[in-house]
């Protein structure tokens, strides 16, 4: 951001209402979905869900090391597996990123990812299935 000349400001900082900045820095909780709507780029966190502002069709960055037993994985194993994650995995990389990202070369949006996401079968049908095995076992 320094060399791109931009300032950034936290959430969390206690700061005069007519500080102004370039770069808005969520380190707070619950107000993600609105922040994502106005934003140009968006970072997820390790573990959280990428769909959020991959759905409204903002370019979105993430870090590796995702935990396999968290909700989110398999959608971020998906997407990363398909090379539709922009993955920075050191903070010069993330900078990188979002440098292609704010001058129109890097996308990572929802449209590619929708693809890949409704390829196989649907959660429904998933836990259908998942039904009709455990019914077939039950003698009642």
């Amino acid at each position: 951001m320094q060399r791109r000349g931009l300032r950034a400001l936290r959430r969390s900082e206690p700061v005069p209402p007519a500080t102004a900045f370039d770069v808005l820095v969520l380190d707070t909780m619950g107000e993600l979905r609105d922040f994502y709507a106005a934003a140009d780029v968006a970072h997820v966190g390790v573990d959280h869900n990428v769909l959020e502002p991959l759905g409204i069709g903002k370019t979105t960055t993430v870090s590796g090391g995702w935990n396999p037993t968290y909700p989110s994985y398999p959608i971020y194993r998906a997407l990363s597996d398909a090379g539709l994650l922009c993955e920075a995995q050191t903070p010069a990389a993330l900078a990188d990123a979002w440098a292609d990202a704010l001058d129109g070369r890097l996308a990572c949006t929802l449209e590619p990812a929708r693809r890949v996401l409704t390829s196989g079968p649907s959660s429904l049908q998933s836990h259908l299935d998942i039904l009709a095995r455990m019914a077939a076992l039950d003698p009642a």
